[in-house]
């Protein structure tokens, strides 16, 4: 079997229209494809529907790619994994250099981890702290809002207004180092963030095992 997995407030909530677009055009290369909404979608279950041989195709931006390789990493699946990209960033494409499909399987396992409040999450290109964070959680409310906001514009006025750079410390391979004054320190798994921004020129995807 064949499986779109899309999220509708991909795109800024353009995510269902473009979901149809995708099937259109995919369908000469996946026969009998079926949609099926990943943010409602109960992954323990659709685990034990899916076997070798099955093609999953993840359509959105990072934030569903994102939610998708967590949601493997505590279900493991058997299928083949592809990525249609209909985001509004879509870093993780570019890091590839890719355009709009591609295989992604080598991609989406072994990554890098983030613990908040004792949780755990993978992340697939980067976390962001200091003034990127407080970017991402503004642009997040103006979706929740529907007044969507752009990334960089948003940076630019806390930068030149109201953001606080802080003190921190930043380990890492086990050392400790302290800094004053931080406005930024993402964490970088791929080369951009922010919609194109490319904050780590020398990072390459995939060029080291991570444990």
């Amino acid at each position: 079997m064949n499986y779109l997995l899309y999220n509708p407030i991909s795109c800024n909530g353009r995510g269902m229209r473009l979901k149809d677009k995708a099937l259109k055009k995919l369908k000469d290369k996946f026969d009998n494809l079926i949609a099926i909404n990943q943010l409602t979608l109960d992954f323990e279950s659709f685990k034990d529907k899916i076997f070798e041989g099955d093609n999953v195709i993840v359509c959105g931006g990072d934030g569903t790619l994102n939610h998708f390789v967590n949601m493997i990493n505590k279900y493991p699946i058997k299928a083949k994994c592809f990525m249609y990209a209909l985001g509004t960033g879509n870093d993780f494409f570019n890091d590839l250099n890719e355009k709009e499909f591609t295989p992604i399987d080598k991609y989406i396992y072994n990554l890098p981890k983030l613990k908040v409040n004792n949780s755990e999450y993978l992340f697939i290109n980067n976390v962001g702290y200091g003034l990127d964070g407080e970017t991402c959680r503004i642009c997040d409310e103006s979706k929740k809002n529907k007044r969507k906001k752009n990334y960089r514009l948003v940076a630019l006025k806390l930068l030149l207004k109201s953001y606080k750079p802080r003190n921190c410390k930043i380990c890492v391979d086990g050392i400790t180092k302290e800094f004053e004054n931080v406005f930024i320190a993402p964490t970088m798994h791929g080369r951009y963030y922010g919609g194109g921004m490319m904050v780590a020129p020398d990072q390459i995807r995939g060029s080291h095992e991570l444990t």
